[in-house]
């Protein structure tokens, strides 16, 4: 065999070996920028959620909601130092005197929506607490009797605004995220 055959030869192993070699580096890699990618994308999911929260129509709803709870305060207040019950009857007052049923029904469908999307991986959990906690909280803390007494018709009413509410309730609803689920 001639000096340039063997030569040959040898490249021809060297180009197999750096080929292989650049798989298994680029493979990782590849993986790696693809993880990111996805979560680049749920991240940016749960900020066009975000963002329609803070546009019409959804966010007139949450106006007349929280002004309907800032003007009826002391009705609220009383109502939650009465009790369940009591608490229930002041809810349903405002829902009916502010004329806002319909739109509190669509923010706690919204917010159902909201825990869909990160049940389903569609949106970054960490993000979506983040950003919606506070304001699933302020609804859930003043009308949990409502979302409550809604179950008696819709059993998993509210469980998305429970669940981005209290991510940890101690009486957890059946549907929260869906993470481990069969």
């Amino acid at each position: 065999m001639t000096t340039a055959a063997v030569l040959y030869k040898r490249l021809i192993q060297l180009g197999k070996v750096t080929g292989a070699v650049s798989f298994l580096l680029a493979a990782p890699y590849a993986f790696v920028q693809y993880l990111n990618s996805r979560d680049a994308a749920r991240s940016e999911q749960t900020l066009n959620l975000y963002k329609m929260y803070h546009s019409p129509p959804i966010s007139g709803y949450n106006e007349k909601f929280i002004r309907a709870i800032n003007k009826n305060a002391d009705l609220m207040n009383k109502g939650a130092e009465g009790g369940d019950t009591t608490f229930l009857v002041a809810q349903q007052q405002v829902l009916r005197e502010a004329d806002i049923e319909a739109e509190t029904l669509l923010l706690f469908n919204f917010f159902d929506g909201v825990a869909i999307c990160v049940a389903d991986k569609l949106c970054d959990e960490t993000t979506t607490i983040a950003l919606f906690k506070p304001r699933a909280r302020h609804m859930y803390d003043n009308f949990y009797q409502y979302m409550k007494a809604q179950r008696a018709v819709s059993q998993d009413f509210g469980t998305g605004l429970e669940a981005i509410a209290d991510p940890q309730p101690k009486d957890p609803p059946e549907f929260l995220w869906r993470s481990g689920a069969p």
